[in-house]
């Protein structure tokens, strides 16, 4: 027997819904009994994104009906610890083998013909099994939770569930599966190269003042301030048992050293193109960072572990979610990631340490027996996507897969504490921005990685509510964001006083975002975003002299920009942000296709497939519309 066919050709349901949102508190029941019982043959299709509950890990109940009665009632699980399915009926159940992560996409089918059970993943015959004969109660559904008030409940996202009262085939099952399962476009890569000249007036100046005015600025100040490079020669005294100074300091302080490294090796894939101050300026750089690497690698601890502040108070790490150390960390393997890539992957002192701190967190973090932990101010999870993508494209696919893996799992532990750190929900089930706006960006650009990396509808879906959150509702005019001051973060809707926070960090947050979003979904709504986070407040906030900066950009301001700050955390972060430039002003595709983001005047070359493409763009913008590209293909 076959269930009614749609005008499509697919099957009918005899039931069906769509868009469930489950935390782990308890399913949903239908409003009517299912109509299926005894010992009648059925189907249930179900497209979801199981999550990691830390509830019930053992049994998160998907979908079922019956009664805790032998053989009465039909329920399928996700065992989130053992990464398997679990379905039959109760007490006559199969599983699935150990496959099966959480945090990602699945198209699941369980058929039942009267003597044997089948269960599909994704089109696919998993598994399958004889069955003696049922009593299945006739009752109402039960959704995200067991049927059998066990209280095993279900944590991710069900997109839908159809029930159909036959066996339906193998080919059908291929067929719902290529119908049902959500498609979003390829992501979009960004177009990486060393030595892009830039010849667009307005952004060769704010290269210009970046390279030669503020990063050494930046560097004159962390070599006088107790906080900045001396920071790390203390920690390495300690290490080398030597006498050194138990100084005070931001928990995060160290991050003002690796985003400025990070700033001075993007300035160095610049080329100066005959330009003789800015290649004094790379010089002096080039000099600074040779001088800086031996003495932030001597602050690491020989397991891989690096924070000054740990290393010198002795504390005890992974205690206190407050400390900053994945944020601080994870500006370091950035820093790390640039370094190598501006020396060709000829350098590796900083990227070999870079992998041994990561994989320090790799062994450490994770689900059980690992430690729980999610940090409190995020960064580390962009680091560890950019790593482990790094790694797989460079030294062999799914070699960086266990930093990814980590990466998900930081997001995926987050729920049921506060909004200050986004830790309030899980990830995928947080629909309105809230929180401190730094922390809130870096969380969103994470997820839209996690979802292209592994097609997860659940952060596609989150992000763009997200993205409408933030953009359409709590977002200035100038592109600015978090609107006050008290958690430097986000109040209500439309609340957008112009005495506002707009912390400079929150914009480059938005823009490393808006650079992800529009990879993920390629619509020039986000590249517009982008633009208008880089034009109104990231490269305003440096001024022209390059010596003065503000942390704050109100839209009704009374004060000069600060030269330097109590917390200076975006010191670095602004220029990381603006160099980053020449990666976004173009993306590929799939090796055969070329993205233009950016109208900046530039002649780069993008490797595309096997080839080896100029590109010669002329333009003035944003003081004129025009755009004219040269395209040189090497063959």
């Amino acid at each position: 027997i076959m269930p009614a066919v749609c005008a499509n050709g697919l099957p009918e349901p005899v039931w069906e819904g769509s868009g469930y949102t489950f935390s782990g508190s308890g399913g949903i029941k239908a409003s009517s009994n299912i109509g299926i019982y005894g010992n009648q043959p059925f189907s249930i299709t179900v497209l979801l994104t199981p999550g990691t509950n830390a509830k019930d890990e053992y049994g998160n109940g998907i979908i079922g009906w019956g009664n805790a009665s032998k053989n009465a009632g039909n329920f399928i699980y996700y065992n989130s610890a053992e990464k398997a399915f679990e379905y039959g009926f109760y007490a006559n159940d199969g599983q699935t083998p150990s496959e099966f992560e959480p945090n990602r996409t699945y198209f699941i089918v369980m058929t039942y013909d009267g003597t044997r059970q089948k269960f599909y993943v994704d089109g696919k015959l998993i598994t399958q099994r004889a069955v003696r004969e049922l009593s299945i109660a006739n009752t109402p559904l039960t959704i995200g939770s067991d049927p059998f008030g066990q209280g095993r409940n279900f944590y991710g996202s069900i997109d839908s569930i159809k029930v159909y009262n036959a066996a339906i085939d193998e080919d059908t099952v291929l067929q719902l599966a290529n119908a049902q399962k959500p498609q979003f476009p390829t992501p979009l890569k960004d177009a990486y190269y060393n030595g892009a000249k830039i010849t667009s007036p307005f952004w060769k100046a704010q290269i210009k003042k970046m390279a030669e005015k503020w990063i050494p600025h930046c560097i004159a100040q962390l070599e006088e301030v107790y906080y900045g490079i001396d920071a790390f020669r203390q920690a390495a005294k300690k290490l080398r048992g030597e006498d050194y100074i138990n100084y005070e300091e931001n928990l995060w302080a160290n991050a003002y050293v690796y985003n400025t490294m990070e700033a001075m090796c993007l300035a160095l894939t610049i080329d100066p193109d005959g330009d003789e101050e800015f290649k004094k300026a790379q010089d002096y750089l080039r000099q600074k960072l040779e001088e800086w690497i031996p003495i932030v690698l001597s602050a690491q601890e020989p397991d891989g572990y690096i924070n000054t502040m740990y290393t010198v108070r002795g504390w005890q790490r992974w205690t206190n979610k407050t400390h900053h150390e994945g944020y601080v960390m994870g500006y370091f393997i950035e820093a790390a990631l640039a370094h190598y890539q501006m020396t060709n992957m000829q350098d590796s002192r900083l990227y070999d340490a870079a992998v041994k701190c990561a994989d320090l967190w790799v062994n450490t973090i994770g689900p059980a027996p690992k430690k729980f932990w999610y940090d409190g101010h995020q960064g580390m999870e962009m680091a560890l996507m950019h790593l482990g993508q790094f790694i797989n494209e460079h030294e062999g696919e799914g070699l960086g897969d266990k930093y990814i893996e980590l990466a998900e799992f930081l997001c995926d532990a987050r729920g049921n504490d506060q909004e200050y750190d986004q830790s309030h929900l899980s990830s995928t089930e947080q629909s309105e921005a809230k929180g401190h706006a730094v922390r809130a960006t870096y969380l969103y650009s994470a997820m839209a990685d996690i979802a292209m990396q592994n097609n997860n509808s659940a952060y596609y879906y989150a992000v763009q509510r997200l993205w409408d959150s933030v953009v359409n509702h709590k977002m200035y005019i100038t592109g600015g964001v978090g609107s006050i001051a008290s958690n430097e973060g986000f109040s209500s809707d439309y609340y957008l006083p112009n005495k506002s926070y707009d912390e400079s960090c929150a914009s480059c947050g938005m823009v490393f975002w808006s650079n992800r979003m529009n990879n993920a979904f390629h619509d020039a709504e986000y590249i517009d975003g982008l633009e208008r986070q880089l034009y109104n407040v990231v490269a305003g906030a440096v001024n022209l002299e390059g010596d003065a900066f503000y942390y704050q950009n109100e839209l009704d301001a009374n004060w000069a920009r600060y030269s330097w700050h109590g917390c200076p955390c975006c010191v670095g972060n602004i220029p990381r942000t603006i160099l980053n430039l020449v990666k976004w002003m173009y993306s590929t595709e799939d090796d055969h296709t070329l993205y233009v983001n950016m109208l900046a005047g530039s002649d780069v070359t993008v490797t595309l497939g096997d080839n080896e493409i100029q590109l010669i763009q002329e333009s003035n913008y944003p003081w004129e519309g025009y755009g004219k590209i040269t395209v040189i293909p090497k063959e």
